[in-house]
């Protein structure tokens, strides 16, 4: 097996799962592997994008146990836990977003980024970004999308970082059954396993009721940063 290839057993290690529990996904064809020479093999990207996808549709108590076995898998977690105070400090957060189509407001919040010395290449960045909304929207329908490019930018950015921009209006961005999006988060991340824990522990903080509400609501970058810092030292 290649470094980006993996054995079922070495996938169950990787997952912190049974290989029982991974045979019956299998059965059900709800993880992607392929046979080589009689025996499942799985591709590393291949299992991190269908993890993305896992922390997409999860619960708050599935996303908890995700991040718990993301954490253990990197050992000393490459993405601190408190992504708010290390990863999102008041001034990433752009409100009002200056933005009123999908193409501005990716090449807005990227440029953004590159003012901040956060992304080296703002026109790059924005264009990987905008391949992986073309491949499948990251708009969700509590009118909030998740930018990030396909795979993780280490020769584009930095440490990593979020950016968290909010449009004056709804903005058609491909939400589930033609929903309005006004909310736009950028992750930054340099690998996989960064990308994943950050992806997790966000995922967690915006299913409180209270975060979405704070950042539509609240007026100043300020008061929205100390509400989600608060949010985030509940969980």
């Amino acid at each position: 097996m290649t470094e980006q290839e993996m054995t079922l057993a070495e996938l169950a290690k990787y997952l912190h799962l049974d290989v029982t529990k991974i045979e019956r996904l299998l059965k059900q064809e709800k993880i992607p592997a392929r046979r080589v020479g009689g025996e499942w093999s799985f591709n590393l990207h291949e299992i991190n994008r269908w993890m993305e996808h896992q922390i997409g549709v999860a619960d708050a108590e599935e996303l908890e146990k995700m991040e718990i076995s993301l954490h253990r898998h990197a050992g000393s977690s490459p993405n601190p836990e408190a992504i708010i105070q290390t990863l999102l400090p008041e001034h990433h957060i752009i409100k009002p977003l200056p933005a009123r189509t999908k193409g501005s407001v990716i090449r807005e919040i990227c440029d953004q980024a590159m003012q901040l010395g956060l992304v080296w290449d703002a026109s790059k960045m924005a264009e990987l970004i905008g391949q992986r909304e073309e491949m499948h929207s990251t708009a969700l329908d509590n009118g909030m999308a998740l930018l990030h490019p396909r795979r993780p930018q280490p020769g584009l950015i930095g440490d990593p970082f979020l950016i968290l921009g909010v449009t004056s209006q709804g903005i058609p961005f491909g939400g589930p059954r033609g929903m309005m999006t006004d909310v736009f988060v950028l992750i930054g991340s340099r690998e996989d396993s960064g990308h994943l824990q950050t992806l997790a522990r966000l995922s967690r903080i915006i299913q409180v009721p209270e975060a979405l509400i704070a950042i539509r609501e609240l007026p100043t970058p300020g008061a929205i940063w100390d509400e989600l810092l608060k949010i985030e030292s509940q969980l």
